[in-house]
């Protein structure tokens, strides 16, 4: 008997082959972190991990089964992506893994699919519609908080402010939350069609739509690994059940 549970697709993060590394870590893998899953399913979803891959084929088949797309976190796009070259602090680049996700991005846009779009996804999603990034915040024009720490603990936190008129202000009810955060780059000129709906104190934007996208959040920081936490609860709830009334 099939789930009656919405199929969500879910991006996995790709490593690179690493010659120094002892078996099995020195070959290449997709990997994903539990927490994504567990929100997922903790939210009445059935998780389903997309594997990068280059055939156009299998990504069209992937879109068309899922009932929705998480697009997740990891390390830097290719900034080639957006017109740059990368800067200094950008981090190793996996570049199978921004073609698969740009492609996959694109079609699900077109098929108007339940899009969630966390870390990394907010970057893409911004990137797939023609915008910008600052590749690390030390462009950003005016002093930033700080949005993560060197040893990548997720421990650094601080509010956002969520703008009363969006998806985002209706799922949640609040206009500030306090969040993890875990990024280095963040959002410059916006891509077509995108608007903000949320914001750090600091000005960084931190949550993005897509007006008169059926459903479509994007957030900078991670809200599986605050699952606890009620207005994250709320983010995948919303999503699992807009999910659902297309399965």
């Amino acid at each position: 008997m099939l789930s009656k549970r919405p199929l969500i697709g879910i991006t996995l993060s790709q490593s690179l082959e690493v010659k120094q590394y002892r078996w099995p870590m020195r070959w290449q893998f997709d990997y994903l972190g539990k927490a994504y899953h567990y929100s997922i399913e903790k939210s009445g979803g059935q998780p389903f991990g997309l594997f990068s891959t280059e055939s156009t084929g299998i990504i069209d088949d992937y879109v068309e089964l899922v009932d929705g797309i998480l697009f997740s976190g990891g390390f830097d796009i290719n900034p080639r992506y957006f017109n740059q070259k990368p800067h200094p602090k950008t981090s190793k680049l996996v570049e199978p893994r921004d073609f698969f996700e740009l492609v996959v991005i694109k079609k699900a846009l077109k098929l108007k699919k339940p899009i969630f779009c966390i870390c990394r996804g907010h970057q893409l999603l911004n990137i797939a519609l023609g915008g910008t990034l600052y590749q690390d915040l030390c462009l950003y024009p005016t002093k930033t908080l700080t949005h993560a720490d060197e040893l990548q603990t997720g421990k650094v936190n601080h509010f956002v402010k969520i703008k009363p008129e969006s998806m985002l202000f209706d799922i949640i009810g609040k206009r500030r939350i306090f969040c993890n955060s875990s990024h280095h780059q963040c959002i410059d000129n916006l891509g077509k069609g995108l608007q903000v709906s949320a914001v750090a104190s600091d000005g960084v934007v931190e949550g993005l739509e897509l007006p008169g996208y059926p459903f479509l959040i994007s957030v900078q920081w991670h809200p599986e690994r605050i699952f606890k936490r009620l207005h994250s609860q709320k983010l995948f709830n919303a999503f699992i059940s807009r999910a659902r009334k297309g399965s």
